[in-house]
């Protein structure tokens, strides 16, 4: 049997033989150990709050607990509707569609307001009904900082030239349907242009429209 002293000389072998920790080393393992007990302690805490609370539940009176709503009648239990009332509705024709307004009744130009030096008019198109899915740009742009026409053209698309009530107006179409459409004129030393995008039948926008709002806009009344 060894003796306590035989115990001593062999710890005392082991440390002179085992490589020995700095300090950073053996704080840094102590706050790993301090980090696992309290995240241990955390979590029976969390679990013995859940537990508690799933007992109080459990022992509240029948009359305090929120009765499950009755289940709604399922779709084969629901009566079935006559054809004529479930039926589409026809779809109107062109001709029942068409706003019938005259420019002058269907365009309205709001309050101008500053974009970047010029000053741009929405045009509201009172054709559309309130919940138009579509996108109905159309704009109205003044730049008092032109006072002529710029020599280079849009895109690469060859204007159709106009003379409105005396003014010169360069109109410019695309091809696309969601492309944006453009007119642009020189009034009384200032730079306007016209933009809007295409509408499908019946809202569609005709080049008389456009030239309404130009010659409006040319006389002040627009």
């Amino acid at each position: 049997m060894k003796t306590d002293r035989d115990l001593h000389e062999a710890m005392d072998a082991i440390a002179a033989t085992a490589p020995s920790l700095d300090a950073s080393t053996i704080l840094a393992r102590g706050k790993q150990h301090r980090s696992r007990r309290r995240a241990l302690l955390a979590a029976g805490a969390t679990a013995t709050v859940i537990l508690g609370f799933g007992a109080a539940l459990s022992n509240l009176p029948l009359a305090s607990r929120q009765p499950h709503p009755a289940a709604g009648p399922t779709a084969a239990a629901t009566p079935s509707t006559p054809a004529s009332s479930s039926a589409a509705s026809p779809t109107p024709t062109t001709a029942s569609l068409t706003p019938g307004l005259e420019p002058a009744k269907r365009f309205t130009k709001r309050r101008e307001k500053p974009s970047n030096g010029a000053y741009e008019s929405d045009i509201v198109d009172k054709s559309l009904p309130s919940d138009y899915p579509g996108s109905s740009l159309l704009r109205l742009v003044r730049d008092p900082h032109i006072a002529a026409l710029p020599d280079h053209g849009v895109d690469d698309v060859a204007p159709e030239r106009l003379r409105i009530n005396g003014v010169e107006v360069r109109m410019y179409l695309r091809g696309g349907s969601e492309d944006i459409q453009q007119a642009e004129w020189v009034y009384n030393r200032t730079f306007y242009v016209l933009l809007w995008r295409p509408q499908p039948i019946p809202y569609e926008i005709s080049e008389s429209d456009i030239r309404w709002m130009i010659a409006a806009s040319i006389d002040g009344r627009f």
